[in-house]
């Protein structure tokens, strides 16, 4: 399945974001009746609000594995399961003063839940709503040749909404 859409990052760390690009891929296979066993990779790319004068470019992405159950619901199907996985962060800030490298690292958890409709005998499409909690265990900031990285630091919860595509 593949799946483009709009990701949001909430609570407090999200006030300075705005509604960001999502893509993703979530490849596997079925298994035991109604369950898909499936490996999910996505790409966030982050849309921060900085102060003027200020650029600022943020991506993140994860890796995980996210069982599907599929449920048929009259003329369409219904998925849901669980994520979980492992993220990566990269963000670079450049001001006039000088710039400052971010990188940050840890383990998610989620859900994804969706609608998908059969459009040809091969190929449905549909909704793909996601819920996820990325938990850093690793924060890094580099400037101007120094690096100083901390053990842990403030979990983030990203929502998105996504059109997906099932072959």
């Amino acid at each position: 399945m593949v799946f483009v859409g709009m990701h949001s990052i909430q609570g407090d760390g999200g006030e300075a974001y705005g509604a960001g690009l999502r893509a993703g891929l979530l490849a596997g296979g079925y298994g035991f009746g109604r369950y898909s066993f499936n490996g999910e990779m996505v790409i966030d790319w982050a849309n921060p609000d900085p102060p003027t004068g200020t650029e600022v470019t943020q991506f993140m992405g994860d890796l995980a594995f996210s069982p599907l159950y599929h449920a048929p619901a009259g003329p369409i199907e219904l998925v849901v399961g669980p994520k979980f996985g492992l993220w990566y962060m990269y963000g670079h800030t450049s001001t006039p003063l000088g710039s400052v490298t971010a990188t940050s690292n840890g383990w998610t958890l989620g859900l994804n839940a969706g609608l998908l409709y059969p459009a040809t005998p091969g190929m449905a499409a549909g909704l793909l709503l996601s819920y996820q909690l990325r938990d850093p265990t690793e924060v890094c900031v580099s400037s101007n040749n120094a690096k100083l990285c901390q053990g842990s630091g403030d979990a983030g919860h990203v929502i998105a909404f996504n059109a997906a595509m099932m072959f």
